[in-house]
C-alpha cells in the first residue's frame, strides 16, 4: 500500500471521528491513537526502512485531546524519535494498543478504582493486551515481565504513561536485540 493511500485513509477516518457527533470525544480520541498506531506500523512496511519520514498528523483539539495535552506530545514525540533513529515500530505496539484498549475498558468498569482514576479493569486490559503485542519477543517470560511492568507504569504513569511504557521497551531492545 502506498504512503498517499494510507495518508487519504488517516484523513478520511480522522474527518469521519470529528464530524460523527454519536462518537463521545474519549472514544474518537482512542481510536484515533489505536488507528494512528496501526498506520504507523503499515506505512513503516511501506516503506520497508528505504526511506524515512515524520508522522504527518492533523490536530483537531476539541476532538482529540486538549491545549498542551501531555500525552499526546509524548506520543508524538516517542513515535518522531522511532523514525528519525530507523528504530523498529512493532516494538511500540504495546504504547498503540495496550494503553487506549486499558483507557477505553477503564472507562467502562470505573467502580474498582485502583489509584487515583486508574481502574483494575483497565490495568488487567492493559496486562493481556500487553501480552498479545509483544508477540515478537518470544521467550514467554520474558513477555509476562513486560507485560507486568507495563501494567504497573500505566497504572502510575499518570499523564506520562506513554514515555514510562518505554522504557522497559528500551531496555529489552538494548540488552536483547529486539
Amino acid at each position: 500500500m502506498n504512503c498517499f493511500v494510507l495518508f487519504v485513509i488517516v484523513v478520511a477516518l480522522v474527518t469521519i471521528l470529528d464530524q460523527c457527533k454519536q462518537i463521545p470525544k474519549f472514544y474518537a480520541r482512542k481510536f484515533a491513537h489505536m488507528l494512528c498506531g496501526l498506520l504507523i506500523l503499515m506505512f513503516d512496511v511501506s516503506i520497508n526502512g528505504y526511506r524515512r519520514g515524520i508522522k504527518n498528523e492533523k490536530y483537531i483539539l476539541e476532538k482529540f485531546g486538549v491545549y498542551k495535552d501531555k500525552g499526546i506530545i509524548v506520543y508524538n514525540v516517542i513515535v518522531s524519535i522511532f523514525f528519525f533513529f530507523k528504530l523498529p515500530l512493532y516494538v511500540l505496539t504495546p504504547i498503540f494498543f495496550a494503553d487506549p484498549m486499558a483507557a477505553i475498558v477503564g472507562r467502562q468498569f470505573p467502580n474498582y478504582a485502583i489509584y487515583k482514576k486508574k481502574t483494575l479493569h483497565g490495568t488487567l486490559t492493559c496486562f493481556f493486551v500487553s501480552l498479545v503485542t509483544l508477540f515478537y519477543v518470544g521467550n514467554y517470560w520474558h513477555i509476562l515481565i513486560l507485560s507486568l511492568s507495563l501494567s504497573f507504569l500505566e497504572l502510575f504513569g499518570g499523564s506520562f504513561d506513554n514515555l514510562l511504557m518505554c522504557f522497559p521497551i528500551f531496555i529489552y531492545m538494548t540488552f536483547f536485540k529486539v
